[in-house]
C-alpha cells in the first residue's frame, strides 16, 4: 500500500474537489448535486475554506472541509471542521486524526487558531 499524503485543495483542483465531495456524501449516506467547475474553483479560491484530502496513490480515501470564522470574543479567527469523512476501508488507520492534525499546521502557519 502507497504512504498516505494529505493535502489542500486549492484553485486548479476542481477535478481532484468533484471526487472528495462525491466520496464524502456516500460516507454520509447523504443525496448530493453535481457541482460545477467555476463553482468548485470558486470555493476552492476562498481563502476561509479548506478542503484538505487524503491519497493513497491516485486514491482520495478522506476529506475534511472546514471554514474560518471571525470571533466574538477577540480580535482573531478560527478553524472549525465541518465535514469530515473516512472511506469504510481506511477507518481505524489513523487518517482522520492525520487530516486533523494537518489542518491544525497549516492553520497555525496562516496565523490562525482553532
Amino acid at each position: 500500500m502507497s504512504e498516505l499524503e494529505v493535502r489542500r485543495l486549492v484553485r486548479g483542483d476542481a477535478a481532484e474537489a468533484h471526487v472528495m465531495f462525491t466520496m464524502m456524501a456516500r460516507v454520509f449516506e447523504e443525496d448530493s448535486e453535481p457541482l460545477g467547475e467555476d463553482y468548485l474553483e470558486d470555493l476552492l479560491g476562498r481563502e476561509g475554506f479548506w478542503a484538505l484530502a487524503a491519497f493513497i496513490g491516485p486514491d482520495i480515501v478522506a476529506g475534511l472541509t472546514a471554514h474560518t470564522l471571525p470571533m466574538t470574543r477577540s480580535r482573531s479567527s478560527e478553524v472549525f471542521i465541518y465535514d469530515l469523512a473516512v472511506r469504510q476501508d481506511h477507518r481505524r488507520k489513523g487518517v482522520a486524526t492525520r487530516l486533523v492534525s494537518e489542518l491544525r499546521a497549516l492553520a497555525a502557519v496562516a496565523g490562525i487558531g482553532g
